[in-house]
């Protein structure tokens, strides 16, 4: 076991002591929660604005409980800068935890947090995947469409959101807002993806669209800057070599200033797939060199202990230099 919190490391994985089978696990700022086998929700770390969706013994607590609140069995979880998520089992709703200081919740809660879970309503179907980012939320529903709510500073619920940097506001959206289809081809939407301030959808085509941040060229295109976020869904897949048709993506997931997809050849579709990574690599976080890159880059991630197929690592959501800087906050 590790040493207790806080101010520990631990650097040999311990087993993590659950009543049932794990079956999914999602990592958030200084949190994690996971999902069992019964549909049950545990959840451990910081606390500091009911990020646990529990009562806890202070700001933090190191041991796994169950999230409370009349939380029904989940069929899937999510983890952000200080919220939580699931998607319920029975009928594909929505239910939302923890800090709403950016109404990332999509739900009126009295207060700027709540220990509470409760459902989101104004969804238009149920919920087929979702993914938090540090201030925002976004879901796609079994119809394929797209809702994101909370924090749009940096452009990363698209332009329908009411907070554009530009503009200089920071006023957030506490209201699921639906995307039209028209900013990604006009298809229905199949996966999300987010990282602190930007969003990759995934659509019914296999092309993989961003917007927010692109601070360091992370959504395959040179427009740089904080001042100058990408609101404007753009085809991070398309930067692949030959435009993205000779590839068909498999996975995908966004850090702070980086993306990471997983790809397979059409033509060579019996082969392992092939790990592309752009943005910044300032800690090497692509795998492949050094330095900036809006080009997609190979990455040498083979590991002889899965037979040699390619391994597809999940990007956390804070990159490590924010880590190293002092950390997050919710």
């Amino acid at each position: 076991m590790c040493p207790p919190a806080p101010h520990s490391r631990c650097p040999i994985p311990p087993q993590v002591p659950l009543p049932s089978r794990a079956v999914a696990v999602a990592a958030g700022a200084r949190f994690s929660l996971v999902l069992d086998e019964n549909g049950m929700v545990h959840s451990w770390g910081n606390n500091q604005y009911g990020t646990l969706g529990r009562a806890a013994s202070g700001d933090l607590d190191h041991i796994p409980g169950n999230v409370t609140g009349g939380l029904p069995p989940m069929g899937r979880v999510a983890a952000g800068g200080g919220h939580g998520a699931g998607v319920a089992l029975s009928d594909g709703a929505l239910w939302t935890w923890g800090s709403n200081f950016e109404g990332q919740l999509g739900r009126p809660v009295p207060g700027d947090y709540t220990a509470v879970p409760g459902p989101v309503s104004g969804l238009g179907g149920a919920v087929l995947d979702v993914s938090l980012g540090r201030y925002h939320t976004v879901v796609v529903t079994m119809g394929g469409d797209v809702y994101c709510w909370g924090s749009n500073l940096r452009g990363q619920c698209g332009p329908g959101g009411p907070t554009m940097e530009q503009a200089g506001s920071s006023l957030p959206n506490p209201v699921p807002t639906l995307l039209p289809r028209s900013l990604w081809g006009g298809l229905g939407a199949v996966s999300v993806a987010t990282g602190q301030f930007n969003t990759l959808v995934q659509t019914t085509d296999g092309a993989v669209w961003g917007f927010g941040r692109n601070f360091q060229g992370n959504l395959g295109t040179v427009n740089y800057g904080f001042t100058k976020p990408v609101d404007t869904p753009v085809c991070v897949s398309c930067a692949l070599p030959g435009g993205g048709l000779l590839h068909r993506v498999v996975g995908f997931a966004a850090g702070s200033d980086h993306t990471m997809l997983l790809v397979k050849e059409r033509a060579r579709e019996g082969h392992p797939p092939v790990l592309y990574g752009m943005g910044s690599n300032r800690f090497g976080q692509l795998g492949a060199g050094k330095g900036v890159t809006t080009t997609p880059v190979g990455c040498p991630c083979r590991d002889p202990r899965f037979g040699g197929e390619l391994c597809a690592p999940r990007v956390s959501p804070w990159d490590l230099r924010y880590r190293l800087e002092g950390g997050l906050t919710p």
